[in-house]
């Protein structure tokens, strides 16, 4: 899949699946924010944290095969999303989005300083995630007529 991408196309790519997925937390209140499942037992603000937590990590492997292009980064995701969200789960709404912007404005800066193939193998991922989820706050929020 690296010969497909490009940095333009990739970085359009994934940009448009984040506006996206913003758009799904669109006009939700703190109260509704932090309201327990929106995805499972968690709430929209944990979500968040959820998503913080893996652009950080996407970020990382990105620079690990930056330096080592053979590396082959591998998470326990489940321990790490167990792990994560009871770190973070006590985060407000508002500790949650600028932590969830803030690592994804990292990821765009650190994609746009390396070469296309060192993040190439994570788009599908990357873009799938954020797609994934905003499905899921769309389903949400409808069941909720909110």
């Amino acid at each position: 899949m690296t010969d497909e991408w490009n940095p333009e196309r990739a970085l359009s790519v994934i940009e448009n699946s984040w506006a996206n997925f913003l758009d799904a937390f669109t006009g939700l209140s703190d109260i509704q924010l932090v309201a327990p499942g929106a995805v499972g037992e968690w709430s929209a603000a944990n979500l968040a944290s959820h998503i913080a937590m893996w652009d950080e990590i996407t970020l990382e492997d990105a620079n690990t095969r930056a330096s080592d292009p053979a590396a082959k980064p591998q998470h326990d995701w489940q321990r790490l999303n167990d792990e994560g969200y009871e770190r973070d789960k006590a985060r407000t709404p508002a500790e949650a989005f600028a932590e969830m912007h803030q690592q994804h404005a990292a990821l765009i800066e650190t994609y746009k300083r390396l070469p296309v193939e060192a993040y190439s193998v994570d788009i599908a991922d990357l873009i799938g995630h954020y797609d994934e989820h905003g499905v899921e706050i769309r389903g949400w929020r409808s069941a909720q007529a909110i």
